[in-house]
């Protein structure tokens, strides 16, 4: 698949706290938004294609997950400390990922 970050994106008519509260924060929309990690480019196909798709089922409430899921996040945990401890139970691994701290 090929990829272009070097597409511009106008990020002011989208409600983008990144651009949007600079004047709230700073006084000032002259400055670099480095305070929010947010990304400037449009979000790969197969990602929204995905996001159509899981949509379009109807189905909005909590979900199971598969053993692939909990195999992914001890893939991903990469010699954390905290992340390997969490990976190798899967009780600590719902509870981290139910309060957001499966996130980096």
């Amino acid at each position: 698949m090929k990829y272009d970050l070097g597409e511009v994106i106008d990020r002011s008519a989208n409600r983008s706290s990144k651009y949007d509260e600079r004047i709230k924060k700073f006084g000032t929309g002259d400055v670099l938004p480095l305070w929010v990690a947010d990304m400037d480019f449009r979000t790969a196909q197969p990602i929204i294609d995905a996001c159509k798709a899981k949509a379009e089922e109807g189905i909005w409430g909590y979900t199971s997950r598969p053993d692939s899921y909990f195999e992914a996040v001890q893939n991903f945990s990469g010699g954390f400390r905290f992340y390997d401890a969490v990976a190798n139970d899967r009780r600590l691994m719902e509870a981290a990922t139910a309060c957001g701290m499966d996130r980096r």
